[in-house]
């Protein structure tokens, strides 16, 4: 085994992980420590992550020339707000979604109302759950 491998995903977030291996997700994060976090969880379910960007030029250059299955964005990239990287994968058709820790209501633009908004901080398995909703999967089995 390699030494830098990632940790197999607990029991609950295997399950909500599952069917999502292989897919291109973009992570925009400017928190480096929630970044590696979620790369961890996002990996070791075999999911391909785009990224991740910190900043909106990284996260514009990314949107505007990968393939992506979704987008997962952070709404506040260190006091710069993401909405026009989100506009790019959203145009092209592909499922956006936003993590903040503020209240989505009260920062989310009118043409992103409908989008789904994870509220930060939020576990691996929400991470799952919330990309299977994005990719229109069905809900995994509970115990």
């Amino acid at each position: 085994m390699p030494l830098l491998a990632p940790a197999p995903a607990p029991p609950k977030a295997a399950a909500a992980a599952a069917g999502l291996r292989g897919r291109r997700v973009l992570m925009v994060e400017d928190s480096m420590l929630a970044a590696m976090a979620l790369e961890a969880a996002l990996d070791s379910a075999g999911i391909e992550i785009v990224g991740p960007a910190g900043s909106l030029e990284q996260a514009m250059r990314l949107a505007r020339t990968e393939r992506l299955d979704a987008a997962r964005l952070d709404i506040d990239l260190d006091g710069v707000l993401v909405y026009p990287a989100a506009d790019l994968p959203a145009a092209r058709g592909v499922p956006v979604a936003f993590t903040t820790g503020y209240d989505a209501a009260s920062v989310l633009p009118a043409r992103f109302r409908d989008m789904l908004v994870l509220p930060k901080p939020f576990s691996g398995e929400a991470a799952f759950i919330l990309l299977r909703r994005m990719l229109g999967l069905q809900a995994p089995e509970r115990d």
